[in-house]
């Protein structure tokens, strides 16, 4: 039996795989892509949904009292606001998904980990006072505009 030397056997090789891509294509009718593009697109459209979902209700109730009366206090010291104008939003026991609490900022680094805490935010004369804690109590005011809400319990 005669045996091939490698450059020769990687030379056929080559061939028989060109030689089914070109029949393969040899066949078929000419590719539009385009239409194949929009063919796709359509195959994988979802309808949209019947409405947008709803903001999440606020709830209140839920953070300790001695929590919210030093947030409270941090929130009238901030803004300078008589006592009379503050009105508590929302006080809701919640599951932040990291130790960012929904709220990161440029160079810090947190713990990845869900972390239960509290989200409280006061109306302080028609502005908001949004507050992100954990359950210790350690709380910080979230000024970001991309601030995230917590996970869904």
């Amino acid at each position: 039996m005669a045996r091939l030397r490698p450059g020769a056997a990687t030379l056929l090789i080559w061939c028989v795989l060109l030689q089914g891509c070109v029949g393969a294509q040899a066949a078929d009718e000419p590719v539009d892509d385009k239409a194949r593009r929009i063919e796709a697109r359509r195959a994988t459209a979802r309808p949209l949904p019947e409405r947008v979902a709803e903001p999440r209700a606020q709830v209140t109730g839920e953070a300790p009292a001695e929590l919210v009366a030093r947030v409270r206090e941090d929130a009238i010291r901030r803004s300078g606001a008589d006592p009379s104008v503050v009105r508590l939003i929302r006080d809701e026991a919640v599951t932040w998904s990291d130790g960012s609490l929904g709220c990161r900022r440029p160079g810090e680094f947190y713990t990845e980990s869900p972390i239960a805490g509290y989200w409280i935010v006061f109306d302080v004369a028609g502005r908001k006072f949004d507050y992100r804690s954990d359950y210790r109590g350690n709380f910080r005011l979230c000024e970001s505009p991309r601030a995230a809400q917590p996970a869904a319990r």
